[in-house]
């Protein structure tokens, strides 16, 4: 804990988790790959007029990678499968139109429709379309949507800097955000989606500033202390945010509407940090060194006692915890043999289970269907499946780190495209 928030002079020992004895081998699974019970579907091509011939081919790649990268569908060629997606572009108006439709070919019926007005193809909004189409696709298919809408920030280091990006779900549309020749640290998304809350160091001491995705526009987020880090959104819109205080840093809650700032968890001579709401906001998990080494606890999100999450031991060291969305586990990082490793635990403490043996990986973070997870590692970013245990490289290299997904950025029918 030392090195991840006391060292207050040097940026990197703020927040990041020590890199010592960090193994240079992919991550090896825990789990087990599950491909049993898959549901099979044939994308059939888009079909479409001459001058829309492009579109309609990325429209279908799209739809086929997206469902395929699901993990509970399989995108097969097999004309014997039950179901098959048949789509059409067409003009409308001075835009097109993509009619999508998913039909059951037991029966020879067509059982859902979707009509979608198709941005541009190169303009900035016509990939979360498609994205969104395939998620309502998918729900179709396994009875709860994808998450092919949503993106993922992360830092990228450089040459005495670390810059915030985002990519989209899939690993495409990779879009660098600022461009500071400073540090950036800890990203949290806003539960809208439409801005993203992150620490800076561009002004000489770690603060945290919110950032409107729409026009770049960014603004302090004021917490009343010399050093805020690791924000995080409460479901209502309120933060919390890790504030440095005389006896170590605490948690404070800053109201959506500004008013700031009550304390939420502090102990004497300790520190309290990255916390993770419950997908209720009505709990909290947070890492603290009152004990020594970094351990998780959990407490209600407006303050009272705090419980211990993880055992105590020797060699104990537990970090960077997110809360599942769907609340059932919560996600941490373990230093185990030099190397840090991804778990989860229940909420109650019970079911501690490794998801990751070998390499290194950090930083957790939940897609918004609580399935899969985008970790940190020597490879890149890579996405882990808690069900079906498989993997891929979201984004490859190294210097990558604190990935963040965000929540759905658009399902069809509950608002505006952002």
């Amino acid at each position: 804990m030392a090195s991840r928030v006391r060292v207050v002079a040097s940026a990197a020992a703020v927040v990041l988790v020590a890199n010592a004895g960090v193994a240079q081998d992919a991550i090896r699974l825990e789990l087990t790959y599950r491909p049993s019970s898959r549901v099979g579907v044939t994308v059939a091509p888009a079909t479409a007029p001459t001058a829309f011939r492009t579109l309609a081919d990325s429209v279908t790649a799209m739809l086929r990678r997206d469902l395929q990268l699901d993990g509970r569908i399989d995108v097969t060629a097999d004309t014997t499968a039950n179901w098959r997606l048949e789509s059409h572009l067409e003009a409308l108006g001075t835009g097109i139109r993509w009619r999508l439709a998913l039909v059951d070919r037991v029966y020879g019926q067509t059982r859902q429709r979707l009509e979608v007005a198709l941005p541009p193809l190169e303009g900035a909004n016509f990939r979360l379309t498609v994205h969104a189409a395939a998620d309502e696709a998918v729900r179709w298919l396994v009875g709860s949507p994808g998450a092919a809408a949503s993106r993922i920030a992360f830092l990228r280091a450089g040459r005495g800097s670390k810059e915030l990006y985002v990519v989209d779900s899939d690993g495409f549309g990779v879009r660098r955000l600022t461009a500071d020749g400073s540090i950036a640290l800890s990203p949290a998304w806003s539960p809208d989606g439409r801005r993203l809350a992150y620490v800076s160091f561009r002004s000489g001491r770690a603060a945290v500033v919110e950032r409107d995705l729409s026009t770049g526009a960014e603004r302090p987020v004021a917490v009343d202390a010399v050093m805020a880090i690791t924000p995080a959104y409460l479901p209502d819109g309120a933060l919390l945010v890790a504030v440095a205080r005389a006896e170590g840093f605490a948690l404070v809650r800053r109201e959506a509407d500004g008013a700031c700032c009550r304390v939420v968890a502090a102990a004497p001579a300790s520190d309290a940090l990255s916390p993770s709401p419950s997908p209720d906001g009505q709990s909290v998990v947070f890492v603290s060194n009152r004990l020594g080494p970094p351990h998780l606890f959990v407490q209600s999100s407006a303050g009272g006692p705090a419980r211990l999450l993880t055992p105590v031991g020797p060699g104990a060291y537990f970090v960077a915890p997110e809360w599942s969305p769907r609340g059932d586990a919560i996600a941490f990082a373990a230093r185990v043999d030099g190397a840090f490793r991804i778990g989860l635990v229940g909420p109650d403490g019970t079911g501690l289970r490794w998801l990751t043996t070998r390499g290194n990986a950090e930083d957790p973070s939940w897609a918004p269907d609580g399935r899969r997870l985008v970790v940190a590692s020597d490879e890149g970013l890579v996405v882990l499946d808690v069900d079906t245990g498989q993997r891929r490289v979201l984004v490859p290299g190294r210097g990558l780190g604190l990935p963040a997904w965000s929540p759905r950025l658009l399902s069809f029918g509950t608002g505006d495209v952002r």
